[in-house]
């Protein structure tokens, strides 16, 4: 009898709706208890709706359990109702999931039980990239003086918006139009969304720095060899990231504004929508052009190239602060934007205090720094360089930028040659990081690695894209929180209207703020999340690709390099536009949810949601416990050392369950197709950020233009920036420059003692160009020898096929690759 007040208990929790009509109303009386909801009908009276499967007038008793005993077979045959039966299967299902984990944990207990004593690990040198006393210092300099540099900027403009909120503010109480007017200079450092000052200086920079370049290649004996276009970074570098990713940074404040003014639609619709877009255009241009000179300073590198770079942001950075305080402010409009501003709204819900000028300033507060930290960085540069010796190389004032990067690849503690170093070394045997910063970071999250660095082209997206984000959040939560109080309270009036005072008294529309915050704040988890596993992300094919791994990013061929090239030149801007359209999508569903969680709990309307689980929780345990079924039988009874092995076991046993799983899962499959409809939903919203992850599917994933913007971008970075290329050619690099060199000093001495003729000098050279050959020619075989597959990417090779005929060669090179991968897999 215990055993059975123990279902019949269980069972009244599996939800099950009876009505039962009464003679009065809810309001007087409710007779319903915890156990069911008391609901008037059309006609006053009550009646109650039971919760789940309990029964009865009043919903206090539970649908009755009767017992059959078999005396002939002494068998105990229960006939349950819908929610005895559901206890049981979810409580043979808890008995399957504990068991199918228990026989995992016993298994793994029993291998490291019989598992040998592995040797004590033995040290490897490797080399440390350490930080000296000095550096740090100027480390702590740098950061205090940028401190010092931002906190002064911030100041200047609240110096300048302090003014104009007390005008606003006054014309506010005294219900006046709400606008202030600009000052004179802003006809000049804002004219037409241009700025006026800064925008030729940085044209006429540019010019200088194109007559100080020198061509390399194209019309070099034209006027010597100057104007050049000169050009602000290498993508493909890791050399000054942090200081092309804080310029970077500095125009995501300025292209979101630019987004906001499209948006807004603050030109007159009368210049044309074509006129009107490439206005924009011209702005990004502009926006671009700017920031041009700062870049190429850096990239020459020269004391010259530093000096105009640091003339230059020492104008930029307190122009910039006028510009964004007198003409450009967020929440104060001038009389031209007057008709599209909030000022108003804005200040009846913050209230006339100075929020929002504390809003405007915390806006401010990257950006500032960023300004700031390039203004201490470039008289530093300029101050080393001056001081600096120049005695590194002793040709170094012959070697171009690109070709002192190849030789710094060359040194013991690069990036490159770790790498390198570490190909013959276990993941367990490397060197521990000594980074700063690696010792803060769990490496369950991120792990620190000395041989690899990202380019400086997947820091400055990153940088834009943070600082965008944040941006766009504080934006999104000043500027919309009133118009949702706004939304609240008219459609608060509208339902008390349309159903009259009793509406007002018994229903209120659920807040939309909180569920909004809640949202914002899951949103911005997510897609900061995202992100961070999309750097992983990064690492990882990088070095998949570097080693010649397909498994997740497909193998360029030779036909699509033009796709990947097209691919490479839109990661950058596709990245940014679905990480911002990922968050707007995540913020919308979040809201949307939260905002049916309230409506459900503000409606009292839970027996909606108990009919829902009703209906689902059945589906759903026999969903599971077939699935965590198919797993006890998979690992433990059908595969050979409890799943190990890809190498069947029991295998009759197999065929007769294979043969009845086959009608079976015919219903299953229902389900699992429902599943996957919600799965895919769900995924490509909380994925839309990520370019490596394609909602299509393998087969349909060159479909996606996101993905092949990555796959392209992967390609092209692994083509350009190779450990072992980068440090193979450097190698040879500093090989031909000290041969030249040498050869130049040479020339230059003269022996008293014995003079060497044209003859012998001839003969000598070509006595060393024979040994030479024939060495490159050994290295050359053992090196096809070891690497096959590259003897088919030889010029005497291909040269063999027709010009015309490049599909028939990208054939041939596949299938001979393939071949050699056959042979291999055989030969193992």
């Amino acid at each position: 009898m215990s055993k059975n007040r123990f279902l019949l208990a269980l069972a009244c929790l599996v939800p099950s709706i009876i009505v039962i009509h009464g003679q009065q109303s809810c309001s007087v009386y409710n007779p319903c208890g915890r156990n069911g909801y008391c609901e008037d009908d059309a006609h006053g009276r009550w009646q109650c709706i039971c919760k789940f499967w309990w029964s009865g007038t009043l919903c206090n008793k539970c649908n009755e359990i009767k017992i059959h005993v078999l005396k002939s077979f002494h068998t105990l045959v229960v006939v349950t109702n819908n929610g005895v039966q559901v206890i049981i299967l979810g409580s043979l299902l808890a008995i399957l999931i504990i068991m199918y984990y228990g026989l995992i944990i016993f298994n793994w207990l029993s291998k490291k039980k019989h598992k040998p004593e592995q040797q004590k690990k033995y040290s490897q040198s490797a080399v440390h990239i350490n930080t000296t006393s000095r550096s740090l210092i100027r480390s702590y300099l740098i950061v205090l003086s940028t401190l010092v540099v931002a906190l002064l900027g911030l100041v200047v403009k609240w110096s300048i918006l302090q003014p104009i909120h007390n005008e606003i503010v006054e014309k506010f109480h005294q219900n006046r139009s709400l606008f202030y007017d600009s000052h004179r200079l802003c006809h000049v450092l804002d004219y037409n969304k241009f700025n006026m000052i800064l925008f030729p200086i940085s044209c006429l920079l540019i010019v200088i720095f194109a007559l100080e370049h020198r061509r390399v290649s194209c019309m070099i004996n034209l006027w010597h060899g100057h104007f050049a276009s000169p050009v602000p970074l290498d993508f493909f570098t890791h050399s000054d990231r942090k200081f092309v990713a804080v310029t970077f940074a500095i125009c995501a404040n300025e292209l979101l504004e630019i987004i906001n003014q499209t948006l807004n639609g603050s030109t007159p619709p009368e210049h044309g929508i074509i006129l009107i877009y490439l206005q924009r255009i011209l702005q990004v241009l502009a926006m671009g052009f700017r920031y041009y000179p700062i870049l190429v300073a850096v990239n020459r590198n020269s004391s010259f190239s530093l000096t105009l770079g640091t003339l230059y942001i020492w104008l930029e950075f307190p122009v910039t602060i006028i510009q964004q305080g007198l003409c450009q402010s967020k929440y104060y409009s001038t009389m031209e934007n007057m008709n599209r501003s909030s000022t108003e709204l804005l200040l009846r819900y913050y209230g006339t205090g100075s929020f929002l000028v504390i809003i405007e300033l915390v806006t401010d507060i990257p950006g500032y720094f960023c300004f700031a930290y390039i203004s201490v960085k470039l008289p530093i540069l300029l101050f080393d360089k001056i001081c600096r010796r120049r005695i590194q190389v002793p040709y170094s004032k012959i070697l171009t930028r690109e070709e002192q990067a190849l030789i710094k690849v060359t040194q013991t503690n690069s990036v490159e040659m770790v790498y390198v170093r570490n190909l013959s070394l276990t993941h367990k045997h490397r060197s521990n990081q000594n980074n700063i910063f690696a010792r803060f970071i769990p490496k369950m999250i991120y792990e620190w690695r000395d041989d690899f660095r990202f380019s400086s082209r997947v820091l400055c997206i990153y940088s834009s894209i943070f600082l965008l984000l944040y941006f766009t959040l504080i934006q999104t939560c000043v500027q919309l929180l009133p118009y949702m109080d706004l939304f609240q309270r008219g459609l608060q009036e509208i339902i008390d209207l349309w159903f009259g005072n009793r509406a007002k008294s018994s229903f209120s529309v659920p807040h939309f703020i909180r569920p909004f915050m809640l949202a914002v704040a899951i949103a911005t988890i997510v897609i900061v999340g995202q992100l961070s596993v999309l750097l992983t992300g990064i690492r990882r094919n990088l070095l998949q690709a570097f080693r010649g791994d397909d498994c997740e990013i497909p193998r360029v061929q030779r036909l699509s390099y033009v796709n990947s090239a097209i691919g490479n030149f839109h990661f950058a801007g596709y990245l940014i536009g679905y990480v911002v359209w990922g968050w707007i999508l995540m913020l919308f569903f979040t809201f949307i949810s939260f905002m049916c969680i309230d409506l459900l709990i503000t409606l009292n309307v839970f027996h909606i949601f108990e009919w829902i689980l009703k209906t689902l929780i059945p589906i759903l345990l026999l969903y599971y416990f077939k699935e965590f079924l198919n797993k006890i039988l998979a690992r433990f009874i059908f595969l050979q050392h409890n799943g190990d092995a890809l190498a069947v076991n029991n295998r009759r046993v197999l065929m007769i369950f294979l043969y009845f799983n086959f009608f079976l899962d015919a219903f299953l499959g229902l389900v699992s197709s429902i599943l996957r409809l919600l799965q895919s939903f769900i995924g490509a919203i909380i994925y839309m950020s990520r370019l490596d992850y394609s909602p299509l599917g393998r087969k349909l994933e060159t479909w996606d233009d996101g993905f092949s913007a990555y796959c392209g971008f992967i390609h092209i970075e692994c083509a350009h920036r190779h450990p072992v290329l980068l440090v193979f050619v450097g190698h040879l690099l500093s090989i031909v420059k000290s041969k030249e060199d040498s050869v130049s000093r040479k020339t230059v001495m003269t022996d008293a003692e014995h003079v060497i003729t044209g003859d012998e000098r001839a003969e000598n050279t070509r006595a060393e160009h024979r040994r030479r050959q024939w060495i490159r020619k050994w290295q050359l075989a053992a090196f096809l020898v070891r690497n096959p597959s590259i003897l088919f990417f030889r010029k005497a090779y291909i040269n063999q096929f027709h010009s015309n005929s490049l599909v028939e060669v990208s054939r041939a090179i596949n299938y001979n690759i393939q071949q050699i991968g056959i042979r291999r897999y055989m030969s193992v």
